[in-house]
């Protein structure tokens, strides 16, 4: 009978061991998937500035003014 109950025992472990996993994977991807976002966005944000500092020319080119590089560049890169 014990080890029926021990057989039993593990056999659960197992089960929310794999459930856990199954669940850390989605949120894991979500934080990685957050940060290349926000990183993406900083460097954006980073080459607006750049541009911005420079040549206004090219940013008449992408069909941008100032006024709005400037209001993007400044924005925080946790927000959209």
């Amino acid at each position: 009978m014990s080890n029926f109950l021990a057989d039993g025992l593990s056999a659960t472990a197992r089960t929310l061991t794999r459930t856990a996993d199954r669940r850390s994977r989605p949120l894991y991807s979500w934080l990685l998937g957050t940060l290349r976002v926000w990183s993406q966005r900083n460097r954006q944000r980073h080459t607006l500035r750049l541009l911005v500092e420079r040549d206004d020319y090219l940013l008449k080119d992408i069909g941008l003014s100032r006024d709005d590089a400037l209001r993007e560049a400044n924005k925080p890169f946790w927000q959209r």
